[in-house]
This record gives structure tokens, sequence and C-alpha cells, in this order.
């Protein structure tokens, strides 16, 4: 299997149910983003994560054609970027701790969300 497709089968699911499950349930995730700004161990748990995953798509799939198969290497290289800045600069969250306290925003993020899963999923099983 191409590993485009495996990254955008993986990225479908993941995505697609995050982005329903906020809309469906809001105030959980409104919770779960205002508690994550008050546990060090979720901001240093997310960034080697988010590090790891990153930099296997960077190392792996790092192809920059015009095609579909660049929002791959696009997501894993925001995903290095944003899991080296929160290891390197742990306080980068407060930045966004405002955005996560009403519901709009977190409302347009769960249909962008299950929005880009669902082209994924297209791309990806289709």
């Amino acid at each position: 299997m191409d590993l485009s497709i495996l990254i955008a089968k993986l990225f479908s699911v993941v995505y697609a149910a995050m982005g329903l499950g906020m809309l469906i349930n809001m105030k959980f995730y409104k919770k779960l983003f205002n508690d994550m700004y008050k546990t060090t161990t979720f901001i240093f748990a997310w960034g080697i994560f988010a590090t790891t995953v990153g930099l296997f798509i960077v190392l792996n799939h790092n192809i920059w054609v015009a095609d579909w198969t660049v929002i791959i290497t696009v997501i894993g290289w925001i995903a290095l970027f944003k899991g080296l800045s929160m290891l390197i600069f742990p306080n980068i969250l407060k930045i966004s701790e405002k955005m996560f306290k009403g519901t709009g925003f977190l409302y347009a993020i769960g249909v962008f969300a299950l929005i880009f899963g669902c082209v994924l999923g297209y791309f990806g099983w289709l």
C-alpha cells in the first residue's frame, strides 16, 4: 500500500471522529482544551507525540508535488513544528488559550476537522 494512502486513511478516521466528536459533545472538548493548559504532562506528552509523528512523515513522505499527496507532507511539517515548539517553548500554548474559552472557535475547528477528515478519506479510501 502506498504510504500516502495509508497515512490518509489513518488521519481521515482521526480527523473525522474528532470533528464529529467536537460537534456532538462540545462541552467535553471545551473542558479538554481548557484543562490542557493546566497540565504540564499533557503538553510534554503531546509535544513528544507530535514531534514523533511529524518527523516520521517528514522523513518518509517529504513529497512536494502538485497533487493531493502534498497534504500529507504539510501535515508532517506542521506536526513536527508544533511538537518541537511544545517541547522547546512549553508556554507557547498560552497564546491560543483565549481562543478555546468560547465555543465559536471550537465549533469552527470541529467543522474543519470533519471536512478535512472526509477529504482525506476520499483520497485514502476511495
